[in-house]
């Protein structure tokens, strides 16, 4: 499809305003478009930090139809002191503090207009004002990816993640645990005979209204937070903003259908709780709150992993996806996987150039110091 065949439309966004009505009927007729780029997801995002921020809604029509949009977020990046004005796109602004994190993001884009709109959408990211422009969360192939893949910078900061996935549809008949590795399914066999023993039968139960999930995020966020504050990192639900997301979030996606929070239990003990979601047959794990165990023997997360594995091969799905991140689990209870980048580009200015060459010097010569400390 030719750029020409586009008409593009700019509209200010401010701060907390509610969605655009051209963004959910846009989401449905994009069919892989994911649950990051959801109506649900970025409108619980708006609520709880919008007021920060003031950008535009764009979209690209044709024939009086939207083909594509996106939400471009203005905000500031503070680099050694400096304050540099930073474009985001979607949910992904920060000001601070760091908002959840969404994966795969993208313009939402029809497929036959994508190659168009990642023509007219560099155009128009060259004409706006900016010094840094924040790519987070996208996909090889996307229309950021094509948008900006060529674009002249004065210097550029890239981080590839992967993200293992199961597929669920070259399992077979066979129990999950057998198509694991065979260090990993024999601890998941174990540690299910060691709950069975202890504790009871496993089951599994989905919550089936807004207010027991509500329940159950409740319940999982102490256990969430207890197990990274352990390791020194701040808690997924740790800061109240980002709770204040979930909250609202919760009812949206449980009303809409998507939401799978999971608790597992062998007996009547907890063993730990999936927050999951589950869209055009394919499941997310998010996050997840374990009870913690003295018994290493024990693993809680992987048992609630195999258990959620299960229900959705018998429901039929296709995928149950780990999102980004190299955790060893992960790569222990996937099947495949793909990668997700995240990229500051800094624009190709002068100024910016020169700045570039002198933090770079820095990081060399940091590296150096390191070096010699290590070898001394």
């Amino acid at each position: 499809m030719a750029t020409a065949d586009l008409v593009r439309q700019v509209e200010p966004w401010h701060g907390d305003a509610a969605l655009p009505a051209w963004w959910a009927p846009l989401f449905e007729a994009t069919e892989d478009a994911a649950i990051f780029l959801s109506p649900w997801w970025m409108q619980s995002w708006l609520d709880t930090y919008g007021a920060r921020f003031r950008g535009e809604w764009v979209r690209w029509e044709r024939e009086g139809r939207v083909v594509a949009g996106v939400l471009v977020v203005r905000g500031t990046l503070r680099k050694a002191l400096l304050p540099l004005r930073c474009l985001f796109l979607n949910a992904t602004a920060e000001d601070g503090e760091r908002p959840p994190l969404a994966e795969y993001n993208d313009v939402l884009a029809l497929p036959d207009h994508r190659a168009a709109v990642a023509a007219d959408f560099r155009a128009l990211l060259g004409a706006r004002a900016w010094e840094a422009l924040a790519l987070c969360g996208y996909a090889e192939g996307s229309v950021i990816d094509a948008a900006t893949a060529a674009m002249p910078v004065a210097f550029a900061r890239r981080e590839a993640r992967p993200a293992p996935y199961l597929d669920l549809t070259r399992l077979g008949d066979a129990p999950y645990d057998r198509a694991l590795g065979p260090n990993t399914g024999s601890q998941v066999r174990r540690s299910i005979k060691l709950y069975e023993q202890r504790s009871g039968p496993l089951a599994l139960h989905r919550a089936d209204s807004a207010s027991e999930a509500l329940a159950f995020l409740r319940a999982m966020t102490p256990l969430h937070n207890r197990r990274w504050e352990a390791t020194g990192i701040e808690g997924s639900f740790a800061h109240p903003l980002r709770a204040g997301f979930h909250e609202r979030m919760v009812p949206r996606l449980a009303e809409a259908g998507v939401l799978d929070f999971l608790r597992v239990t062998a007996g009547d003990d907890v063993v730990g709780y999936l927050y999951n979601f589950v869209h055009r047959g394919k499941a997310y794990s998010f996050q997840s709150g374990f009870a913690g165990e003295e018994d290493a023997r024990f693993k809680p997360g992987l048992v609630c992993h195999r258990m959620a594995v299960e229900a959705y091969r018998a429901r039929a799905l296709r995928e149950y996806d780990f999102l980004a991140g190299d955790a060893r689990y992960k790569r222990s209870l996937a099947n495949a996987g793909r990668r997700l980048s995240w990229c500051m580009l800094y624009r190709d200015r002068a100024w910016l150039r020169a700045l570039a060459w002198a933090w770079q010097a820095r990081g060399r010569i940091a590296a150096a110091h390191r070096a010699s400390g290590s070898a001394a």
